[in-house]
């Protein structure tokens, strides 16, 4: 006979590649990319074909952007604009596929949202993990 080990998938990894200590335009592209073994590209989320067959399987990445320090900002009551934005899988499928993988930076009367802001995400496989944001 043979032995194996059944065990749960690896989390998926987050890297984020432009980590700029300013952002002055009104979209960003901090080049996130989220990479795991059911992902057939290197970001799992980097066109709406990948994002909603990887979602499909079971892969995501709940994301909200909210001020530094600010308590009353969270996933539940994260809105579509700044200060307390929600992004998930790090990507807004209602914009241009050019710039979909962008944080618009902007608040609800498209003006340029001026603060300092922290971007905080759960990425998993399958089941949601516990993990706080």
């Amino acid at each position: 006979g043979i032995r194996f080990e059944a065990l749960p998938p690896l989390p998926p990894v987050v890297s984020i590649k432009i980590t700029p200590g300013q952002v002055t335009s009104k979209e960003f592209n901090f080049d996130i990319r989220v990479s795991h073994a059911v992902c057939s590209t290197s970001s799992c989320f980097e066109s709406s074909v990948q994002k909603d067959a990887n979602v499909a399987m079971g892969l995501n990445c709940k994301a909200f952007i909210q001020p530094v320090g600010d308590n009353k900002c969270n996933y539940g009551n994260a809105k579509a604009h700044m200060p307390c934005k929600k992004w998930d899988n790090f990507f807004d499928g209602t914009k241009a596929s050019d710039v979909q993988t962008y944080l618009s930076l902007t608040d609800k009367d498209d003006q340029l949202a001026t603060g300092k802001y922290e971007i905080l995400y759960n990425c998993y496989y399958g089941e949601q993990s516990q993990t706080k944001f």
